[in-house]
């Protein structure tokens, strides 16, 4: 079992270590693209003295864990290439952060989301749906609608963690 100083870290990486991604705590050395954090070959490289922002391991985790599986696999350090899947990133991450029962603005912190970390939350915590089509046509969560439709909670509930 890995151990961290901090336990909202602590939480965070039981959490990701629990849906499938693995982590490892260890130094880096190289540039990332968040201080802390390496994704390497489908999993996350912590190195707690680096980390600035616990938060950012759940944002990481979500990169990978709407990638399919094969893709997942094979990515190393900047996973973010397009809107979409920043997008969708985002929306994973608000959800993984209400079911850890952390404050949102522990994930989406003043010193990232280019200065839109208080309104992304104040967009989902007021019903906002941006990305959730998204999530849904990936089968992980599901819009109010068809949550309805199909007698389940929708976002920020996710039926799965991991995209198939």
């Amino acid at each position: 079992m890995l151990t961290f100083n901090n336990q909202t870290t602590q939480k965070i990486v039981d959490f990701i270590i629990k849906i499938g991604i693995s982590v490892h705590k260890e130094m880096i050395n190289e540039k990332t693209f968040l201080p802390g954090i390496l994704v390497k070959n489908g999993g996350l490289v912590v190195d707690e003295d680096k980390l600035c922002y616990p938060g950012d391991l759940l944002h990481e985790a979500g990169h990978l864990a709407t990638l399919l599986p094969e893709k997942r696999a094979t990515v190393y350090n900047d996973v973010s290439k397009n809107a979409g899947n920043e997008i969708v990133t985002i929306v994973w991450s608000y959800a993984a952060a209400i079911h850890l029962d952390i404050n949102p603005h522990v994930v989406f912190h003043d010193n990232g989301y280019k200065g839109d970390s208080k309104w992304l939350v104040e967009h989902y915590q007021g019903g906002g749906e941006m990305g959730i089509p998204l999530v849904e046509w990936m089968n992980l969560a599901y819009s109010k609608e068809r949550a309805y439709k199909e007698n389940e909670e929708p976002f920020p509930v996710m039926q799965q963690w991991l995209r198939a």
